[in-house]
């Protein structure tokens, strides 16, 4: 069993929704979330985050989201339910913890 997370560079939009800069990731290899040519992007799985990291990540996104996203609760549901693509070039480092299941 692993647990992946990633450091937050302090610049980037997300640092006061994440105070001590880490983040729970579903991996420690980014993806392309959409069509070729999108930013490559870590997985946080939307289960991991508090209520009040995913109302501020959903408030925040809206914004971006739009016309997909009809709502912030909406974009709160999505995080909830899936995992959330932040950008690869937001990290500072990635890592892993591997753990022995017997």
């Amino acid at each position: 069993m692993s647990h992946s997370w990633g450091h937050l560079r302090p610049d980037t939009p997300f640092a006061a929704i994440f105070p001590d800069g880490r983040v729970p990731l579903k991996a420690p290899l980014p993806i392309v979330p959409r069509e070729a040519g999108a930013p490559r992007c870590y997985l946080v799985p939307g289960n991991e985050l508090s209520d009040a990291q995913v109302r501020l990540l959903a408030a925040m996104l809206w914004e971006t989201w739009q016309p997909e996203c009809e709502s912030v609760e909406q974009a709160a549901a999505y995080i909830r339910a899936d995992a959330l693509p932040l950008r690869a070039e937001w990290f500072e480092t990635v890592g892993t913890t591997m753990r022995m299941m017997l």
